[in-house]
């Protein structure tokens, strides 16, 4: 029996590291196809899948995913292979890219269900990047369909929304092709359809904001130009109010005297204007 937590073996000094690699060995089986050689300890630490059974279960050896549900070679890649080479040396390393992108997707699904997405994480974001940049082949898109963990996997639904954006501004170069390939697809043709209506709601809802901002603008240089306007008109009312008093004052004074009368010119120029 052996007991233990789930542990980062990126933060591991290297004594403890392979101190995870002795003891008991288990067997993971994908339906009728064998892992050996697993260490358990190590398998313990590194994926919460196998933590959370084996805890329940302090005797097992074994742990069994369903018929095809994972790669086999993957399962290998991230129990055998990575785990024995990331807790010898000196210095742990996480999950490396490979030189297929096949055993690449395979291994982001596997290590999905096994809980060791922590380890795979430079491979998530080199494949992320390039399925949300760039056209990828119909074998591509296949492949990351059947891969995908759930419809918020990271890789299927970046390629979706790139795949929905490029279609939307018809920049697809073989569009008869990509449209019969995605009939075959239900699974793709509903994920593109409701990335069209998310994104198309998203549209309107910005067109809506843009408009209101627009018709807001609009209501305030409407707002300005009436101000203007009355400010206007108040100045010119008082000007013709100055303009009067200032001619009755004159008139008034030229009945008094015969003198000559002098005016500012301000008041002239009142006088003029009124």
């Amino acid at each position: 029996m052996v007991e233990q937590d789930s542990e980062d073996l990126m933060n591991m000094i290297q004594p403890k590291r392979q101190k995870m690699l002795a003891g008991a060995q288990i067997t993971v089986w994908i339906g009728d196809e064998a892992v050996r050689g697993i260490a358990k300890r190590a398998a313990m630490a590194a994926s919460s899948t196998l933590n959370a059974h084996f805890k329940e279960n302090p005797l097992s050896l074994e742990y069994r995913f369903p018929e095809n549900h994972l790669s086999c070679e993957a399962v290998k890649h991230l129990l055998v292979d990575w785990m024995n080479s990331t807790c010898k040396p000196f210095e742990a390393f996480p999950v490396q890219l490979n030189n297929d992108w096949r055993k690449d997707i395979a291994i982001l699904r596997a290590s999905r269900f096994l809980g060791m997405e922590h380890y795979t994480k430079d491979i998530l974001t080199y494949w992320v990047r390039y399925f949300s940049w760039y056209l990828p082949h119909y074998e591509e898109i296949s492949v990351v369909e059947k891969n995908a963990t759930s419809e918020k996997d990271p890789l299927w639904t970046n390629m979706v929304n790139n795949l929905a954006h490029r279609r939307h501004k018809a920049i697809i170069p073989d569009t008869l092709q990509f449209t019969e390939f995605v009939r075959e697809h239900p699974r793709l043709s509903k994920a593109l359809d409701d990335a069209d209506a998310h994104f198309g709601c998203q549209r309107m809802e910005r067109q809506a904001k843009l408009d209101a901002e627009r018709q807001k603008r609009e209501a305030e240089l409407q707002a300005a130009w009436l101000q203007r306007g009355m400010e206007k008109e108040q100045e010119r009312r008082k000007a013709a109010q100055i303009a009067e008093s200032l001619r009755k004052k004159m008139n008034t004074d030229r009945n008094v005297s015969k003198a000559v009368q002098f005016v500012t010119p301000e008041q002239a120029a009142l006088l003029r204007g009124h």
